[in-house]
């Protein structure tokens, strides 16, 4: 039988078997099997009737009606009774990949669905899709480029290009001037009077500097250290009575647990 893919109606691509394409009461019907057999040997064969769409699209539709599926299995045994002779077959290229959203089931014994399957009309596989042609350019050739002109052979070797170096810049052994030294300045003395007697350098009261706000305001460490002792009894305090309270909390939630099962016995 011809290998065909399916799409089962949970979404899964599955390989089955081809056992009859045909048309019938003017409708198209699928008969496939995924070669299950059950305890008594009978083969499980999956049946379905083919629609298009708006689209044109194919799928595979549930047999919702008894009469049109007592009909199905009317024509069943005239293609088994005869061999499968008289069928019309359809091109089961028209259902390559066709997704199955329902269909029916029906059990027979292999001998039956052999008879169902046979004599079916061959029809040529489809031709492949010519391979495109690719293209040709024809490729220009490159223009070659002029060769150096040569130089002609007289049975002399050419005259040596003389060479010129630029000459040194002379050198002249020039020295700089000196420059005078300054004359020094006079002194009261050089003209016999006394010298002045020197300004004084130390700093005047009014002058002296005011130690800054920073300064005088800055605190000392120990005012730290007792700000930490002080927040660290609070603490220990707190601590204590916070655990005094959970304690006693606890005690009231057993005494009210006892009373609770007390009560729910009376």
């Amino acid at each position: 039988m011809t290998k065909i893919s399916v799409i089962a109606p949970t979404g899964e691509k599955v390989e089955a078997e081809l056992v009859r394409f045909f048309e019938a009461y003017g409708k198209k019907y699928l008969v496939y099997t995924l070669n299950e057999k059950d305890e008594q040997g009978y083969v499980k064969l999956y049946v379905a009737r083919i629609d298009n769409d708006a689209d044109g699209d194919s799928s595979g539709e549930f047999i919702e009606y008894n009469d049109e599926w007592n009909n199905v299995k009317t024509e069943f045994k005239k293609i088994i009774t005869s061999n499968g002779a008289g069928v019309n077959d359809l091109n089961p290229a028209e259902i390559a990949n066709i997704g199955i959203k329902g269909h029916r089931i029906i059990k027979l014994l292999q001998t039956n669905v052999e008879s169902l399957s046979a004599n079916q009309k061959q029809f040529e596989p489809a031709p492949a899709p010519a391979a495109p042609v690719e293209p040709t350019f024809e490729m220009e050739t490159p223009t070659p480029a002029p060769a150096a002109p040569v130089q002609p052979d007289f049975g002399f070797d050419a005259p040596a290009q003389p060479s010129f170096e630029p000459a040194p810049a002379p050198a002249f052994g020039m020295e700089q001037p000196v420059q005078p030294a300054a004359p020094a300045a006079p002194t009261p003395a050089d003209y016999g009077f006394d010298a002045p007697a020197p300004f004084p350098t130390e700093t005047p009261a009014y002058q002296t500097p005011v130690a800054t706000m920073a300064q005088s305001a800055a605190p000392e460490s120990n005012n730290y250290e007792q700000m930490y002792n002080d927040l660290k009894v609070k603490f220990d305090r707190c601590s204590a009575e916070l655990e005094k309270v959970t304690n006693e909390n606890i005690d009231l939630r057993i005494k009210i647990d006892d009373i609770r099962e007390i009560l729910e016995e009376d």
